[in-house]
């Protein structure tokens, strides 16, 4: 197979298809606005130099050439690898300062011991290369991943600098997780931000990863605000999802009212205890993490206790059985009946 150059315009399409779909919330501020903006952005970031490889330069503006060990993980399960046999993976590092170094990985790897030729990014697989690069530093701010053709699923990637002596520093994974390519992926590219970092100087030891902050670019006042905004964004949908909830139970209720009148206060009553229940899961979701001592957090707290929520669900049980309609019940027996 002849050797394919790296190809930029995967990327540049991944960055024009994917920049109108950032959104914010309508109620808050525009610099809340353009944080939140930031976060849900799945733009690509535009990197201010692209260095070039071959050659490898050693000047003061792309540094001295050094070595990159990159792990591809494909994902296990059904339709996870490539599916186009013979399509490389278009890979790119970005350097903190902005500086970028595009490369391809080939689909194939030849096994020098029997002369195999091997293929890459099947199911399951862990796919290693090692690619020389100017130095973009041992912290790389984001990796960018697109495969040529086809649809491939991309569990996480893992990236280490390796000195001219050969010893390894420290080790970025970059988490994915999801189908990249041709439709129906949603991405034809994807630029991955580092999620744990790990320690390790040789080959053979077992680095521990240890989490970085998903929102590691944004000051500690853009965190704060971003977290004030993904509660808020988290109540609004919860209401959403009330409101809906409601709807369906009320328009049901009255469409039963009409064709079966002894099975709408059954069904009514069986919606309005599905809802208290989602009401009182919500309140212990709030409560996870709230530590305050006044009335409002007590009563969420108690409220979202699993012991109420059993309660709820025995004591709505009982009610049934006790008060039920014997004409619901003769109700039912005769649409089972035929």
């Amino acid at each position: 197979l002849a050797p394919r150059r790296v190809r930029p315009s995967l990327f540049l399409h991944a960055t024009s298809t994917s920049s109108s779909s950032s959104s914010s919330p309508s109620s808050v501020e525009s610099s809340e606005g353009e944080i939140w903006r930031r976060a849900r952005a799945r733009t690509l970031t535009t990197p201010t130099a692209l260095c070039a490889h071959p050659p490898i330069t050693t000047d003061e503006e792309h540094g001295q050439a050094v070595k990159y060990r990159v792990k591809f993980v494909t994902a296990y399960g059904r339709g996870a690898g490539a599916s186009t046999q013979d399509a490389g993976v278009q890979t790119c590092l970005l350097a903190e300062d902005g500086r970028a170094f595009m490369f391809r990985v080939e689909p194939y790897t030849e096994q020098l011991e029997t002369g195999w030729v091997k293929r890459r990014f099947e199911d399951g697989a862990v796919d290693e290369v090692v690619v020389d690069a100017p130095d973009l530093g041992e912290n790389i701010a984001a990796v960018w991943v697109a495969p040529e053709e086809g649809t491939w699923c991309l569990q996480e990637v893992d990236v280490q600098r390796v000195d001219a002596e050969g010893k390894g520093g420290k080790m970025q994974r970059f988490a994915c997780g999801a189908l990249l390519g041709e439709p129906p992926a949603r991405d034809t590219a994807v630029e991955l931000r580092p999620t744990a970092t790990a320690s390790t100087s040789t080959d053979t030891s077992t680095p521990t990863f240890t989490p970085a902050p998903s929102n590691a670019n944004f000051t500690d006042e853009e965190r704060e605000v971003l977290a004030r905004l993904g509660v808020e964004e988290y109540r609004r949908r919860r209401r959403k999802a009330a409101l809906i909830d409601a709807a369906l139970v009320g328009s049901g209720a009255g469409v039963l009212a009409f064709a079966v009148p002894s099975l709408a206060p059954a069904y009514a009553f069986g919606g309005a205890v599905g809802a208290t229940y989602l009401a009182l899961l919500g309140l212990g979701v709030d409560a996870i993490g709230d530590e305050g001592m006044g009335p409002i957090s007590r009563v969420r707290r108690v409220l979202g206790a699993p012991p109420v929520r059993l309660a709820l669900v025995g004591a709505a049980t009982v009610l049934a059985v006790t008060y039920g309609d014997d004409e619901m019940s003769q109700t039912l027996a005769r649409l089972a009946a035929g």
